[in-house]
C-alpha cells in the first residue's frame, strides 16, 4: 500500500468514526453549523453529475431498538440534496408519524454552498408537522412532519437535514427502501439491536448486498452508491425492483428467527375476528337481500354487489397503537353508517355471508399494482388491501378466480371494494402476487390467482361499406366478456356520456381519418360480466380511387391491434400483464360493379408468449377480414416483452396491407 493510499485510508476511517460519534448526538450539538457528515458528503459527490436537476446526496437512516419487547425504535433520518437550478420540486425530509404511538425528538437543517458556507440553519420550529392527508377518502390518525421545498430552493446550494423520532412497531420490524425517485448518490441504513437481541434482515434484491458490522454492538449496516431513480421511460405494466430492506429485531438466544406467515395471520385474526357479527341488523339486512333467490350464487351476488355498491369507500383510522390500519371497524358499525375502507368492506361481506349460512375469509395482499411486493419469502407486513376468499362448490362458473387453499379447499376470490369488477372476475391489481388468509387456523400465504385468457375476452364485428368514391359506412359491434368487460365498463364509469363520445371518436378517428360518429349505445351485464359496445360512423374518403377504374382498400376499417410500448429502462425489473384474448371480423361490401383483383397472404405470427394470425378471403362482393390475437397473463422478462411487442408490430404492418379492387367493365375493356 502506497503512503498516498495508506493516507486516504486513515482519512476515510478518521470520518468515518467522526461520523459516527456525532451519530447519536442530536441535532442539537451542532447549533448554527451543519456537522461534518454533511460537509463529507457534498465533497465525495462533488464530481457526481446526472443531469438531473435535483439529485438526492444522502439517504440515510439509522433504526435502533430500544426496548425489550423489541417493539419500539428510535430513528435517526438524515438527508442531504442539490439543487442543480431553482426550481419547483417536492418537499424534503418528509417523516409520517402516529402521535399515538411516536413523537418527533428533534430536528434540524441547513442550506449550505457548495463551498461549505452556511447560507440558512434551520430548527424544530421551521419544520412543518401537520396531519396528513392524502385525499377526502382518507382519514388518519398520521402526521407529516417536513422541511417545505420553498425554504431550500436555490439553484446550486445543498440542503441538508436530521430528524430523530420514536415510533412504535406492529410486528417487531423496520424498513427501508434504497430506490428513490430521484437519483441517489449514497443510500445507507443501519439497524442496531436492543439489549439481548440480535438483527434478522431480508433484502428483495441482490443489488442491496451483504451488511457489515456498525459500530454498535450486533448493529448491521448496509450501503448502496450511485443508485439510478425510478424512471418513466418503461412501458405500462413495469415493475421496477422496490430494492425493499426489512429487519427484525429477534431474541439472541432464540434459535427461531422471527415471526412466521402462520403466526402473523393468528395475530392480525385477533383484531378481525371480533369485528365479523352475523347477528342483529346485519342478520336481518344479509337475510332480506338474500330472499327469493334459491340458487347459491345468486344469493352471493346479491350480497356482493350491496357492499361494493351501498358501502361508500372513507378509510377512518382513529387507532391509538401501533396496529393502525388493521382493525376494522365493527360490521354492525359500518352497515349503519354506510362507509368503510377495504378491510371494513370485506369484513362486511364475511359478516353477511355467514348471516345467510354462508362462509367466507378476509385475505390481505398489497394492491398497489405491484404483484410482486409480497415476498413469500419473509413474513413482514406488507400488505395495504383486504379482499375476501368464498368457497367454491360444484356450481361455481369455469374461469372464476379461486385457488386451493390448505384445510378450507377451493376458494373464489372477491374484491368488495371495487365497485365495477364483479364477482366472478378479478382486478388486475389484486392478481399474481400473494395473499395472506385471516384465519386463527387455517391462517396462510397463498399465490393469489391470475385470469386465464380463455376468460377474457373480445369479439368485435364490423359491417362496412364501400362506395365508389371510397367513402365508407361503418357499424361497429364489440361484444366483451370477464376482465375485458370489467376494464372497458371501468372507463365508461370514469367518465359522462360527452367524454366518453370524445374518446370514442378520437379512437375512430385513428382507425379512419376524417371519420364522423353517428350514434353510439352500450349495455353492461354484471352478472355475465358482458359489456356491449354499438356505434356506427361514416368516413368521406376512406377508400383510394385510382386510373383505370382501380381502388386500394385496407379491409382493418376499425379493428384494433394491440400496442405495447417500448422496454427503454435499463432499471432491474419486470412488466407485469393481464391476459389478451381479441377476435375481430371485418365484413366490407363493394361497390356494385368492383370486383378483387389482389388479397394480401394470410400472416401467422407465434412465440412464447403471444400470438397472432391475419385471414383475408372473399363471399361474393365482401372481403371478410378476420384478426386474432392473444397473450398470457403475468410477468414477462425483457426477452419474453420484446418477443410480444414484436409479433404486435408485425401484425399491425400486416394489416396495414391493402386489397385491390378493380371495375369488372374496366377489366372487361
Amino acid at each position: 500500500m502506497s503512503c498516498a493510499e495508506a493516507s486516504s485510508r486513515a482519512l476515510r476511517i478518521l470520518r468515518w468514526t467522526a461520523f459516527h460519534a456525532a451519530f447519536w448526538a442530536g441535532p442539537a450539538a451542532f447549533a448554527d453549523r451543519p456537522p461534518d457528515w454533511v460537509g463529507q458528503s457534498i465533497t465525495a459527490a462533488r464530481d457526481w453529475k446526472t443531469g438531473s436537476p435535483t439529485e438526492l446526496i444522502l439517504k440515510s437512516e439509522s433504526v435502533r431498538f430500544t426496548s425489550a419487547d423489541f417493539q419500539h425504535i428510535s430513528v435517526i433520518s438524515r438527508g442531504v440534496i442539490r439543487r442543480v437550478a431553482r426550481a419547483e420540486g417536492p418537499n424534503f425530509a418528509a417523516v409520517g408519524y402516529n402521535p399515538n404511538t411516536g413523537r418527533i425528538v428533534s430536528a434540524a437543517g441547513w442550506l449550505v454552498r457548495p463551498d461549505g458556507t452556511v447560507v440558512t440553519t434551520f430548527s424544530r420550529r421551521d419544520f412543518t408537522d401537520q396531519v396528513a392527508m392524502f385525499n377526502k377518502y382518507f382519514w388518519y390518525e398520521r402526521r407529516e412532519f417536513y422541511l417545505g421545498a420553498a425554504q431550500t430552493s436555490e439553484g446550486g446550494d445543498y440542503a441538508a437535514w436530521e430528524i430523530q423520532y420514536e415510533e412504535q412497531t406492529g410486528f417487531k420490524e423496520a424498513g427501508f427502501r434504497f430506490l428513490n425517485s430521484i437519483p441517489c448518490f449514497c443510500s445507507e441504513f443501519e439497524a442496531i439491536p436492543a439489549a439481548g437481541g440480535k438483527i434478522d434482515w431480508h433484502a428483495g434484491s441482490s443489488k442491496i448486498g451483504d451488511p457489515v458490522s456498525g459500530l454498535a454492538p450486533g448493529s448491521l449496516k448496509w450501503t448502496v452508491l450511485k443508485q439510478a431513480p425510478r424512471t418513466a421511460d418503461r412501458p405500462s405494466g413495469y415493475l421496477p425492483n422496490p430494492m425493499n430492506l426489512v429487519v427484525r429485531c429477534a431474541n439472541a438466544n432464540d434459535s427461531k428467527t422471527g415471526i412466521g406467515w402462520k403466526e402473523m395471520a393468528q395475530a392480525v385474526s385477533t383484531l378481525v375476528d371480533p369485528q365479523i357479527d352475523s347477528a342483529g341488523a346485519v342478520r336481518a339486512e344479509g337475510e332480506k337481500l338474500a330472499a327469493g333467490k334459491p340458487e347459491r350464487w345468486a344469493r352471493i351476488r346479491a350480497l356482493a354487489e350491496f357492499v361494493q355498491t351501498n358501502i361508500v369507500y372513507l378509510s377512518v383510522d382513529l387507532d391509538h397503537d401501533s396496529l393502525e390500519g388493521c382493525r376494522p371497524h365493527p360490521s354492525a358499525d359500518v352497515l349503519t353508517h354506510r362507509y368503510g375502507d377495504c378491510k371494513d368492506k370485506a369484513t362486511l361481506l364475511v359478516s353477511l355471508l355467514r348471516s345467510v349460512h354462508e362462509d367466507g375469509r378476509v385475505v390481505l395482499l398489497n394492491g398497489s399494482g405491484d404483484p410482486s411486493y409480497v415476498d413469500n419469502r419473509w413474513p413482514a407486513d406488507y400488505f395495504n388491501h383486504a379482499i375476501v376468499a368464498i368457497p367454491a362448490d360444484s356450481t361455481t362458473p369455469a374461469g372464476w378466480p379461486t385457488v386451493a387453499l390448505e384445510g378450507l379447499g377451493r376458494m373464489v376470490i372477491f374484491d368488495p371494494t371495487d365497485s365495477q369488477t364483479p364477482l366472478g372476475v378479478l382486478n388486475p391489481n389484486d392478481q399474481g402476487g400473494y395473499g395472506l388468509l385471516i384465519d386463527a387456523t387455517n391462517g396462510q400465504i397463498f399465490p393469489l390467482p391470475s385470469t386465464d385468457k380463455s376468460a377474457t375476452g373480445v369479439k368485435r364485428r364490423v359491417e362496412a361499406a364501400l362506395s365508389s368514391t371510397g367513402g365508407l359506412s361503418v357499424a361497429v359491434k364489440e361484444d366483451c366478456h370477464g376482465l375485458a368487460a370489467a376494464g372497458l365498463r371501468r372507463v365508461r364509469a370514469g367518465a359522462d356520456r360527452e367524454h366518453f363520445q370524445a374518446n370514442l371518436e378520437r379512437q375512430i378517428g385513428v382507425a379512419s381519418p376524417g371519420a364522423s360518429l353517428a350514434k353510439w349505445t352500450d349495455d353492461w351485464n354484471p352478472r355475465e360480466a358482458r359489456y356491449l359496445l354499438e356505434f356506427d360512423y361514416h368516413a368521406s374518403d376512406y377508400g383510394h380511387p385510382m386510373s383505370n377504374g382501380m381502388m386500394t382498400v385496407v379491409p382493418n376499417v376499425y379493428a384494433q391491434i394491440p400496442q405495447v410500448l417500448p422496454w427503454r429502462t435499463r432499471a432491474e425489473g419486470k412488466v407485469f400483464l393481464p391476459p389478451l384474448n381479441i377476435d375481430d371480423e371485418v365484413r366490407l361490401t363493394l361497390p356494385e360493379g368492383y370486383k378483387v383483383e389482389e388479397l394480401p397472404d394470410p400472416s401467422k405470427f407465434e412465440g412464447r408468449s403471444a400470438g397472432a394470425s391475419l385471414i383475408y378471403r372473399t363471399e361474393g362482393s365482401t372481403v371478410v377480414y378476420t384478426a386474432h390475437s392473444e397473450r398470457r397473463g403475468g410477468f414477462y422478462d425483457l426477452a419474453d416483452y420484446e418477443e410480444m411487442r414484436l409479433i404486435y408490430r408485425k401484425m399491425a404492418e400486416a394489416a396495414k396491407r391493402p386489397v385491390l379492387l378493380i371495375k369488372e367493365t374496366s377489366q372487361a375493356r
